[in-house]
């Protein structure tokens, strides 16, 4: 999800690749089991329903799944189940440094604070907001009570059911019913009452505006969302802004997308591809391959550590079940967890050509086992000369191995 910073050398090849993406100007934080929570309100008891949150939700969530984080979704939550399932979030952010919630549904300010509606509100007046609500600002407490970079996307922005119900006058004071939600406004401690810094807020709309629901399977913010979510080097900063230009042009300019709070250096839902960090380090000028530890090589874009002796094996023809559990048995510069390549690993690290290949690497081979199978009986195997790629039986005595790990 987000780029490591475990190894000084590539940490400082990583800085120099992410420079040369377009937006890029902080710090590449990593990602510890990321969480999060998502719910979708659409049947409401005694507010008119809604079409697009429950789907919603549940693209979002899948989005988030197939990103990494360890996601609950829920739709139409009455004020029970938003109370629970906010409960198993608090605890499940114990160990992780990245936290998202996302919100679909009904929404309403009232004097300037926000709060989320349960499919069986019912507001008839102020007295009735606390034990009939979740206030947003509660969630933001829940998130911020430990340092971690936190996101909250709010798809809530529809226009109010409650607002006359609501308005009037309590204790002498009149009450403030907004359209929408209230801004994150900054309090007099200069923190923000609602947000802190390594916080960032997105609304589907600006304060105080209301969002469309959508004519189509999703809202025109969820859907501007899930466009960018998934893409490959596109910092969070950079995806809300063109999540902002989509929504805009989609709605005739009629809702416009904001953002409150701040992050502490950069955050990607998806790593930079393969192909932009081969495009990045050729920019900065340095070697894919180069060398790491004693009889090691690290490929500096895939941060695949390789065996610097391709015949790792002693360049033995091996049938594929020697091949892959004498491999699982090497020790190299004192590390083991060594495999052999997946077929996509070794195709990609032939096919690119790098001319540092033929430097770093000696007593190259001809044909290679890997570590994917076809089917119950043959694996792949890789030409690394051509580049081509065959099947041959698990039986077959021929192929060579090359050892190859993930760098810790």
């Amino acid at each position: 999800m987000v780029m490591s910073k475990t190894n000084p050398n590539l940490t400082l090849l990583v800085a120099w690749c992410m420079l040369a993406l377009p937006g890029y100007a902080g710090n590449v934080w990593s990602a510890t089991n990321p969480v999060a929570l998502v719910i979708g309100n659409s049947s409401y008891a005694h507010a008119p329903q809604l079409r697009n949150p429950r789907n919603d939700a549940k693209t979002i969530g899948a989005a988030l799944g197939r990103l990494g984080f360890d996601v609950e979704t829920h739709t139409d939550l009455t004020k029970k189940g938003m109370d629970e399932v906010l409960r198993r979030f608090s605890a499940r952010m114990a160990n992780s440094n990245v936290s998202l919630f996302f919100y679909a549904g009904h929404g309403i300010q009232v004097d300037g604070r926000n709060f989320l509606l349960p499919t069986d509100a019912r507001l008839r007046s102020v007295d009735d907001l606390s034990k009939e609500t979740v206030e947003l600002s509660r969630i933001l407490e829940t998130m911020e009570h430990q340092r971690r970079t936190n996101i909250v996307l709010l798809d809530a922005c529809r226009d109010s059911p409650f607002q006359r119900a609501l308005a009037g006058v309590v204790g002498g004071r009149s009450i403030r019913i907004g359209r929408g939600l209230a801004p994150v406004e900054r309090n007099s401690g200069g923190g923000t009452s609602e947000g802190a810094v390594g916080t960032l807020i997105s609304y589907a709309t600006k304060h105080g505006t209301v969002a469309d629901d959508g004519s189509g399977a999703n809202s025109p913010y969820t859907s501007a969302v899930l466009d960018h979510m998934e893409k490959p080097g596109l910092e969070i900063s950079a995806m809300l802004r063109r999540v902002r230009e989509a929504v805009m042009e989609r709605t005739n300019n009629r809702q416009i997308p904001w953002e409150y709070g701040s992050l502490l250096g950069e955050f990607y839902f998806k790593p930079p591809s393969t192909e932009q960090l081969q495009l990045a380090a050729l920019v900065a000028g340095s070697p894919r391959f180069a060398k790491h530890r004693e009889g090691t090589i690290l490929d500096n874009v895939t941060q695949l550590l390789w065996a610097s002796n391709p015949n790792t094996l002693g360049g033995e023809l091996l049938l594929w079940s020697e091949a892959r559990e004498r491999t699982a048995s090497l020790t190299i510069a004192g590390l083991r967890g060594w495999r052999l390549p997946t077929r996509s690993e070794l195709s990609e690290m032939i096919v690119s050509r790098d001319p540092s290949i033929e430097r770093v690497f000696r007593n190259l081979g001809d044909l290679y086992w890997t570590g994917s199978e076809y089917n119950a009986d043959t694996a792949y195997v890789v030409d690394v000369r051509t580049g081509v790629t065959a099947v041959r039986p698990h039986n077959s005595r021929g192929p060579r191995a090359w050892a190859v790990r993930r760098l810790d």
